[in-house]
């Protein structure tokens, strides 16, 4: 491994075949502290928390005992703190692991279960001399996990306790125990292989190291004073942040993930990047063990997220909602957002959340939903002209398809809406769209006059859907999709499938920047409109060109269950089961 900086090179050997020397000590520079994501459910053993007082701001923090080098015991001391107190100490940034390697500590002698980096890192720190005497903040040892109260009010103190911290101590790991180089030993040539040298180990744990992917270091990195970098090679090595950046920066050129665009994340924290929609979507993939904390991970550093309430009750579906109504997205953005959130929480979208979802949200026509609305927009692509056969009935009665066939001949004088149904029919008698097909949902309605909260103008109240099961099209009758051909003849396309209770005149719109397709209508009483359910034209089907033609739009205001179903991909609305579900307002 090269030399870092002057104040670094004796860290580092001389020979990458020969074992390293010992850290020298810390410089006074050197203090402060980190938090890490919550971990799963877990027992501690006979240990019992003394509760947090509930009216002051206060927090735990461990001492560590030191030990000998040889030892293999760790233990530890807990410690109630008021905030008023102005503790010194030092915070811990780390990876939980995926939770199969475990140690037991000692935690004011009780037996507790750690994750073994954890445990890596207090055996590490309890043999330095420059960490002894000094007190520790880290978030599985000082927050009680089991405690959702105590969680939901230790989360909003998170990015003073990594700002009032002497250091962040962001811990990669023990090289030993990096996994990476048990799986793939490097070839040297087809006869033999060998082991990875000390300097290609060093540079794959560095460059490659999971600490690099989690989500709350955003925070934790981003809120320190002093950043020191640790690992544990023989007796380990320690570098401030300046130093680590310096030498990857040397080592690793052109890379511009991990620590580097960490490093870009901090230099930008004060030119109005910190915003809570910009970090979502810089961090979409940062990697984190609850789907809440992929929102909750970042509030603490989000210059624009005072007043909102994180609270680990709610499920994740209830988290997707409060984030999109607290960005407060107008009509040209709505889509975008719903569509970020829902793929930032995305086990959201597992069949059996939605299920939960439709079976807990149906409302009786009277009652007012409690979720907000927003304005959806929607492209007008056209009407339906002419009705068809199912498609049912087309497979089974050759009769029903010759009829189909000569609608579409006499109003077809140049040849190229009878090809688009002869490739669509070939394709769908293949069933190498019956996946597409599926997608095709008949919602059923309940209609009801209701006034929202804030609003002069009176508004249809919809129950919807009543969405099939996944499955070839010819599933349930009722659901079996129906041929239709649009009314104008300059759209670049004629065909698709509409659900059976489509009808001449019914409008077709699209989600803009989705492939979402819903079938409305206009009622004639009171001029309001109905969401009737989902088609399919046969360019999403088939591979025909569109031309490109100007579209209208309309807009319609919808309750946020409705938003989360409809800007999900057409496969995931295909996937929900037929059930009556959530209700829905439309302007």
């Amino acid at each position: 491994m090269e030399d870092l900086t002057p104040t670094a090179r004796k860290r580092l050997p001389a020979n990458a075949g020969n074992p390293p020397p010992p850290t020298p000590p810390l410089g006074p520079s050197e203090s402060r502290s980190n938090h890490n994501a919550p971990p799963r459910s877990r027992t501690s053993g006979d240990f019992a928390y003394q509760p947090l007082d509930p009216n002051n701001d206060s927090i735990r923090l461990i001492s560590i005992r030191p030990t000998k080098f040889w030892s293999t015991i760790v233990e530890c001391s807990v410690h109630n703190i008021g905030f008023v107190e102005l503790p010194q100490y030092r915070a811990l940034s780390y990876t939980w692991g995926d939770g199969i390697r475990r140690r037991n500590i000692h935690l004011n002698g009780s037996v507790f279960p750690v994750n073994g980096n954890l445990f890596d890192a207090l055996w590490f720190f309890s043999r330095r001399d420059q960490f002894r005497g000094g007190f520790f903040w880290i978030d599985a040892l000082c927050i009680n996990q089991q405690d959702i109260d105590e969680k939901n009010r230790q989360l909003p103190m998170m990015p003073h306790i990594y700002f009032r911290a002497e250091a962040v101590l962001a811990w990669l790991g023990d090289i030993e125990s990096y996994r990476p180089f048990e799986k793939n030993p490097r070839p040297v040539n087809s006869q033999r292989r060998r082991k990875y040298s000390y300097q290609e180990r060093c540079d794959l744990f560095i460059r490659s190291n999971d600490y690099w992917d989690r989500l709350w270091i955003i925070q934790e990195i981003g809120k320190a004073a002093q950043i020191l970098v640790l690992y544990k090679w023989s007796t380990g090595f320690i570098y401030t942040w300046d130093e680590f950046i310096s030498y990857v920066e040397k080592k690793h050129k052109g890379l511009t993930g991990g620590p580097i665009a960490l490093d870009v994340q901090l230099r930008g924290k004060y030119n109005g990047k910190h915003s809570l929609r910009h970090l979502l979507q810089a961090h979409e993939r940062a990697k984190c063990q609850r789907p809440h904390d992929k929102v909750y991970g970042l509030l603490g550093l989000a210059e624009d997220s005072h007043g909102f309430a994180a609270d680990y009750r709610k499920s994740v579906f209830e988290v997707w909602k409060d984030t999109v109504t607290f960005l407060k997205p107008d009509e040209g953005d709505v889509v975008s957002l719903a569509r970020l959130c829902a793929r930032i929480l995305h086990p959201i979208y597992t069949q059996r959340t939605v299920q939960e979802l439709a079976a807990g949200l149906a409302l009786p026509a009277s009652q007012e939903p409690a979720s907000p609305f927003l304005p959806l927009p929607l492209e007008i692509l056209g009407e339906i002209g002419l009705r068809g056969p199912s498609l049912q009935c087309l497979f089974n009665s050759l009769a029903a398809a010759e009829s189909w066939a000569l609608s579409i001949r006499e109003s077809d004088k140049t040849g190229t809406v009878m090809r688009e149904h002869d490739e669509l029919v070939h394709l769908l008698l293949r069933g190498e769209s019956s996946s597409k097909t599926a997608a095709v949902t008949r919602f059923s309605t309940a209609f009801g006059q209701f006034e929202p909260k804030g609003t002069n103008q009176p508004t249809t109240f919809i129950e919807l859907p009543l969405l099939p099961r996944r499955g070839p099209p010819r599933q349930t009758e009722g659901h079996d999709p129906e041929f239709f051909q649009m009314a104008s003849s300059h759209l670049g396309w004629q065909l698709g499938l509409a659900p059976k209770d489509a009808l001449p005149g019914d409008t077709i719109c699209r989600i803009p920047d989705t492939r979402t397709y819903l079938l409305v209508r206009c009622q004639e009483m009171d001029g309001r409109w109905s969401i009737l359910g989902t088609v399919k034209p046969s360019f999403d089907i088939i591979s025909i060109p569109r031309p490109g033609m100007e579209v209208k739009s309309m807009t319609l205001l919808v309750r946020l269950e409705t938003l989360f179903i409809l800007t999900s991909d057409p496969e995931n609305i295909s996937s929900m089961m037929g059930t009556p579900a959530w209700s829905e307002f439309v302007r």
